[in-house]
């Protein structure tokens, strides 16, 4: 999906506690179209080993959750890393800032 007329604002802002990923989200791209659960069954099998896509136990792996560990809405989740729950300003810590001692 493409919309050339939107402005996503995308940045990436340093605070006192880490990095922050800042978006603005059309309300087209939670609700015009719909996607699949990435699953191993949807994924096929990799091109050069001709495996299909598993855990680490070699069960079907699923795409339940996103970069920063919430579930996915598995009826139609959200294109991308991160799970986007409604339109308009998002901001996520992407990254803490580490401690010094």
């Amino acid at each position: 999906m493409v919309d050339s007329t939107f402005n996503l604002g995308v940045k990436l802002e340093e605070r006192e506690d880490g990095w922050y990923l800042l978006m603005d989200v059309p309300e087209s791209w939670t609700k015009d179209v719909k996607r699949k659960t990435v699953t191993g069954e949807l994924l096929g099998k990799a091109i050069i080993p001709q495996q299909s896509f598993t855990n680490p136990d070699d069960s079907p792996i699923k795409v339940d959750t996103d970069l920063l560990g919430n579930k996915r809405k598995l009826s139609n989740p959200y294109p991308g890393p991160i799970e986007i729950k409604k339109a308009g300003h998002q901001e996520f810590k992407v990254w803490p800032k580490s401690i010094e001692k």
